[in-house]
């Protein structure tokens, strides 16, 4: 499936993990790391997959660049930021959280293609 999902997001086949990249600022040196993270859902019941009953699969990507000033990628926990992102999406799908559940690249894939 290579077309947007409801939050506009594509699938995309490979990027690589980390990228480091120098640059300057201000005429001084840092080093940034561009991280990627890709989530994948199973949402059940939703009206954007067909209504009660129906099963459809989402990605979610999310960018962070990380340097040694700001080494981290969350406020929270993974987990919880995690558990925030299925709150949201249910919100926006009308489902309940119970109907979200993360699954792995490889499920996400087998059920997704064309």
């Amino acid at each position: 499936m290579n077309r947007p999902d409801s939050f506009g997001l594509h699938k995309i086949k490979q990027a690589p993990p980390a990228v480091m990249r120098r640059g300057g600022k201000r005429g001084k040196t840092m080093n940034e790391m561009k991280i990627r993270i890709s989530l994948y859902f199973e949402i059940k019941d939703s009206e954007m997959f067909g209504g009660e009953g129906s099963v459809g699969y989402t990605e979610q990507n999310i960018g962070f660049t990380v340097t040694e000033e700001k080494p981290r990628i969350f406020e929270e926990s993974a987990y919880d930021y995690v558990k925030r992102a299925i709150a949201n999406m249910a919100k926006s799908l009308g489902v309940s959280e119970e109907c979200i559940r993360t699954i792995s690249k490889e499920e996400y894939e087998e059920n997704t293609e064309d």
